[in-house]
Protein backbone atom coordinates (compact mmCIF):
# COMPACT_ATOMS: atom_id res chain seq x y z
CA UNK A 1 0.00 0.00 0.00
CA UNK A 2 2.75 2.48 0.28
CA UNK A 3 3.85 2.18 -3.00
CA UNK A 4 3.51 5.22 -4.46
CA UNK A 5 3.74 7.06 -1.66
CA UNK A 6 7.26 6.72 -0.32
CA UNK A 7 9.09 4.36 -1.54
CA UNK A 8 9.93 4.23 -5.42
CA UNK A 9 7.89 1.80 -7.34
CA UNK A 10 9.83 -1.07 -7.71
CA UNK A 11 9.38 -5.47 -7.86
CA UNK A 12 8.98 -7.04 -4.63
CA UNK A 13 11.70 -9.34 -5.62
CA UNK A 14 13.84 -6.41 -6.56
CA UNK A 15 17.35 -7.38 -4.37
CA UNK A 16 17.73 -3.33 -3.94
CA UNK A 17 14.53 -3.41 -1.58
CA UNK A 18 17.42 -3.83 1.43
CA UNK A 19 16.85 -3.38 5.03
CA UNK A 20 18.93 -0.07 4.70
CA UNK A 21 16.62 1.77 1.63
CA UNK A 22 13.61 1.19 4.20
CA UNK A 23 14.83 2.23 7.37
CA UNK A 24 16.29 5.74 5.46
CA UNK A 25 12.90 5.50 4.06
CA UNK A 26 10.96 5.16 7.13
CA UNK A 27 13.65 8.47 8.75
CA UNK A 28 11.87 10.51 5.91
CA UNK A 29 8.38 9.45 7.46
CA UNK A 30 9.46 10.44 11.56
CA UNK A 31 11.09 14.00 10.18
CA UNK A 32 9.84 16.77 12.50
CA UNK A 33 9.90 20.39 11.65
CA UNK A 34 8.17 23.65 11.65
CA UNK A 35 5.77 25.42 9.30
CA UNK A 36 5.17 29.19 9.66
CA UNK A 37 2.02 30.46 8.24
CA UNK A 38 1.10 34.20 8.16
CA UNK A 39 -2.65 36.20 8.11
CA UNK A 40 -3.47 39.68 7.67
CA UNK A 41 -6.45 41.29 7.67
CA UNK A 42 -7.80 44.84 7.89
CA UNK A 43 -11.98 45.03 9.09
CA UNK A 44 -12.87 48.77 8.07
CA UNK A 45 -16.07 48.49 8.90
CA UNK A 46 -15.02 47.20 12.56
CA UNK A 47 -11.32 49.35 12.59
CA UNK A 48 -9.39 46.87 13.50
CA UNK A 49 -6.38 44.94 11.80
CA UNK A 50 -5.17 41.60 12.58
CA UNK A 51 -2.03 40.01 11.99
CA UNK A 52 -1.55 36.24 12.87
CA UNK A 53 1.43 34.07 12.87
CA UNK A 54 0.68 30.08 13.10
CA UNK A 55 4.26 27.94 13.35
CA UNK A 56 3.10 24.32 13.04
CA UNK A 57 5.15 21.78 14.67
CA UNK A 58 4.66 18.53 12.76
CA UNK A 59 6.87 15.29 12.82
CA UNK A 60 6.14 13.22 9.54
CA UNK A 61 2.71 13.70 8.37
CA UNK A 62 0.69 15.05 11.70
CA UNK A 63 0.80 18.46 13.15
CA UNK A 64 2.14 17.72 17.08
CA UNK A 65 1.07 21.40 18.21
CA UNK A 66 0.85 24.87 16.73
CA UNK A 67 1.71 28.24 18.42
CA UNK A 68 -0.18 31.02 17.57
CA UNK A 69 0.52 34.90 17.94
CA UNK A 70 -2.19 37.16 16.81
CA UNK A 71 -1.81 40.67 17.00
CA UNK A 72 -5.25 43.10 16.94
CA UNK A 73 -4.66 46.73 16.66
CA UNK A 74 -7.80 49.20 16.86
CA UNK A 75 -8.23 52.96 18.56
CA UNK A 76 -11.64 51.87 19.35
CA UNK A 77 -11.89 50.46 23.03
CA UNK A 78 -15.23 49.10 22.35
CA UNK A 79 -14.02 46.44 20.01
CA UNK A 80 -10.92 45.62 21.70
CA UNK A 81 -13.11 44.64 24.56
CA UNK A 82 -15.29 42.44 22.38
CA UNK A 83 -12.44 40.62 21.22
CA UNK A 84 -10.40 40.45 24.34
CA UNK A 85 -13.81 38.89 26.03
CA UNK A 86 -14.26 36.55 23.25
CA UNK A 87 -10.79 35.58 23.29
CA UNK A 88 -10.72 34.71 26.80
CA UNK A 89 -13.66 32.62 27.07
CA UNK A 90 -13.03 30.62 23.57
CA UNK A 91 -9.89 29.31 24.45
CA UNK A 92 -11.14 28.87 28.15
CA UNK A 93 -13.75 26.62 26.87
CA UNK A 94 -11.89 25.10 24.33
CA UNK A 95 -9.48 23.67 26.80
CA UNK A 96 -12.10 22.69 29.09
CA UNK A 97 -13.66 20.45 26.42
CA UNK A 98 -10.51 19.07 24.92
CA UNK A 99 -7.24 20.40 26.83
CA UNK A 100 -3.81 20.78 25.32
CA UNK A 101 -4.44 24.23 25.00
CA UNK A 102 -1.72 27.46 26.62
CA UNK A 103 -2.98 30.87 26.18
CA UNK A 104 -1.96 34.38 27.53
CA UNK A 105 -3.84 37.29 26.14
CA UNK A 106 -2.74 41.07 27.07
CA UNK A 107 -3.23 44.20 26.17
CA UNK A 108 -2.59 47.71 26.29
CA UNK A 109 -4.02 50.58 24.74
CA UNK A 110 -4.47 50.08 20.84
CA UNK A 111 -3.75 46.35 20.99
CA UNK A 112 -4.63 42.93 22.28
CA UNK A 113 -1.96 40.05 22.02
CA UNK A 114 -3.08 36.36 21.60
CA UNK A 115 -0.04 33.90 22.84
CA UNK A 116 -1.41 30.52 21.81
CA UNK A 117 0.18 26.86 22.34
CA UNK A 118 -1.88 23.95 21.08
CA UNK A 119 -0.41 20.74 21.55
CA UNK A 120 -2.46 17.82 19.77
CA UNK A 121 -0.70 15.33 21.67
CA UNK A 122 -2.85 16.51 24.79
CA UNK A 123 -5.84 17.23 22.82
CA UNK A 124 -8.89 15.01 22.75
CA UNK A 125 -9.22 15.27 19.08
CA UNK A 126 -11.52 12.44 19.06
CA UNK A 127 -14.15 14.26 21.00
CA UNK A 128 -12.98 17.62 18.98
CA UNK A 129 -13.85 15.64 15.54
CA UNK A 130 -17.10 14.79 17.01
CA UNK A 131 -18.26 18.27 17.84
CA UNK A 132 -16.66 19.77 14.63
CA UNK A 133 -16.85 17.23 12.04
CA UNK A 134 -15.95 19.07 9.37
CA UNK A 135 -12.29 18.44 11.00
CA UNK A 136 -12.44 14.67 9.81
CA UNK A 137 -11.42 15.50 6.25
CA UNK A 138 -7.99 16.69 7.65
CA UNK A 139 -7.43 13.46 9.99
CA UNK A 140 -5.92 10.29 9.32
CA UNK A 141 -5.05 7.55 12.07
CA UNK A 142 -6.70 9.95 14.31
CA UNK A 143 -4.22 12.69 13.96
CA UNK A 144 -4.54 16.05 12.34
CA UNK A 145 -2.14 16.20 9.08
CA UNK A 146 -0.04 18.90 8.34
CA UNK A 147 -1.67 19.11 4.75
CA UNK A 148 -4.94 19.82 6.59
CA UNK A 149 -3.92 22.46 8.75
CA UNK A 150 -2.12 24.51 6.11
CA UNK A 151 -5.04 24.09 4.25
CA UNK A 152 -7.38 25.29 6.94
CA UNK A 153 -4.91 28.21 7.42
CA UNK A 154 -4.72 28.68 3.81
CA UNK A 155 -8.58 28.76 3.29
CA UNK A 156 -8.57 31.51 5.93
CA UNK A 157 -6.53 33.65 3.91
CA UNK A 158 -3.23 32.71 5.51
CA UNK A 159 0.16 31.99 3.06
CA UNK A 160 2.33 29.21 4.41
CA UNK A 161 6.05 29.16 3.47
Amino acid sequence: MLTGCFFENKDINDDKNNDDEIKEQESINDKSGSITCSLYSKDVVNNYELTSTYTINYTGEFVDSVNTKEVVDSDVSSILDTLEDTLNSTYSASNDAYGGYTYKITRSDNEIISDVFIDYKKMDLEQFVTDQPVLKSYMKDGKLTVEGIKSIYTSMGATCE
